[in-house]
């Protein structure tokens, strides 16, 4: 995910560059900004309308709450390099992103949590109840790859590894998304995993890099 930044140097300054430009992601760092007030940080954070992403220095628990009771969605404790910082800020991005109205949606494909539910656009497909837990974390990891080892564990939990029963159960997820999105749907990288393919109305990948 590729990110276009601009900066502050001050709460005051933050406040007037959100009211002029909505922004999706809000890092903010609480000693530069000297954010002494809850009311300002509360104004700051729900100003945005985005992921909020707040730095500190290591403090206490009672800061972390505080932090999350005004509407942070992830609190990160400093020093942390860059890379990480843009990972972080990436993986809750992309998961808010995703996450709209209690679903999962990707293009047309949703996935519905109230009640398992997965749609392609008005249609619900006929999906076994393994091969929706399959789909929910495929989705969630889109655009990258989930190892078959890591997608076992999520999905059956804490049983002996089982390539087999994935692979059947994946047989029957591509059955049904084959309908509706072609051969191909999802990949399988050799040795390693599976995700999904990139199908034309899912949001572009922007890179090919791939955390591990």
């Amino acid at each position: 995910m590729d990110f276009e930044v601009s900066t502050a140097t001050s709460g005051a300054s933050a406040i007037r560059e959100i009211a002029v430009d909505r922004y999706p992601v809000l890092v903010i760092e609480l000693e530069l900004f000297s954010l002494v007030s809850e009311e300002l940080l509360f104004r700051l954070i729900g100003s945005g309308r985005g992921v909020v992403v707040l730095l500190s220095r290591p403090g206490s628990m009672e800061s972390k709450l505080l932090a999350y009771r005004l509407g942070a969605d992830d609190y990160i404790e400093l020093p942390r390099s860059p890379a990480e910082i843009a990972l972080r800020v990436e993986v809750i991005a992309r998961r808010k992103l995703f996450y709209a109205k209690g679903q999962m949606v990707l293009g047309s494909l949703k996935y519905d949590y109230s009640d398992g539910a997965v749609y392609w656009a008005s249609t619900k497909l006929n999906i076994p109840a393994t091969a929706k837990k399959i789909l929910l974390q495929l989705m969630r990891r889109y655009p990258y790859t989930i190892s078959a080892r890591e997608l076992h564990e999520e999905v059956y939990g804490i049983d002996r590894f089982s390539s087999g029963r994935l692979r059947a159960h994946i047989f029957h997820l591509r059955s049904e998304l084959n309908r509706f999105l072609g051969d191909g749907c999802i990949e399988t990288i050799p040795f390693f995993g599976y995700r999904l393919h990139p199908y034309q109305d899912f949001p572009k990948p922007k890179s090919e890099w791939q955390p591990r």
